[in-house]
This record gives C-alpha cells, structure tokens and sequence, in this order.
C-alpha cells in the first residue's frame, strides 16, 4: 500500500509540475538571445531587439507536445526542449543558436 501511495505521490508531482508551452518557450529565447549576442558583441542590443520581436511577434512554428508527466516543444519537426518537475532543458543549444544566426 506505501508503494501504491509513494508511485501516485510521484506521479502527482510531475503532472503538477509539467512546465507550460510558455516555459518552453522562453528558455527557446533566452537560449537564442544569448547566442546573438556572443555572436555579434558590438551590437548586441540590435541582436537582442531581434530576438524580442520574434519573440513578440511569435512567428516560429512551435509544436508543443503535453505528455502530462513531461512535455516537448519541436521547431521544424526536431525536437529542441524536454521539460519535467518544472525545468526546461534545450536539448540541442547549438541548433537554436544556428537557427537565430541564419
């Protein structure tokens, strides 16, 4: 019976703390505005200000997948982050970071 309990305790936990497309999507742009501005440092406030416009403007074609234990969200058919208990992780960094230096 503590087993039962402990595994739907557990359960409960990562369904609670699924993070939302949102989440996913900002560390996407944070992930992105950092990489503009290392990759053009005399300039970074017009790589950041590009960065916040797509970001504003909300442009990318997202594919956010709600797995209720852990969701994903995929560009282009890739996935590029994974998020459980809260915490996104950008798998691949250096495809967002190719994909905003195009």
């Amino acid at each position: 019976m503590k087993k039962l309990f402990f595994l739907i305790l557990i359960c409960a936990v990562f369904l609670v703390t699924n993070p939302s497309i949102e989440d996913h999507k900002q560390e996407v742009f944070n992930v992105a505005r950092t990489a503009a501005i290392q990759a053009d440092r005399n300039s970074g406030l017009w790589a950041n200000l590009g960065v916040g416009i797509i970001e504003a403007l909300d442009i990318l074609p997202f594919a956010y997948s709600n797995y209720y234990f852990f969701s994903i969200l995929s560009l282009e058919e890739e996935i590029i982050t994974i998020g459980f208990l809260g915490a996104v992780f950008v798998i691949p960094k250096e495809k967002i970071q190719d994909y905003f230096n195009k």
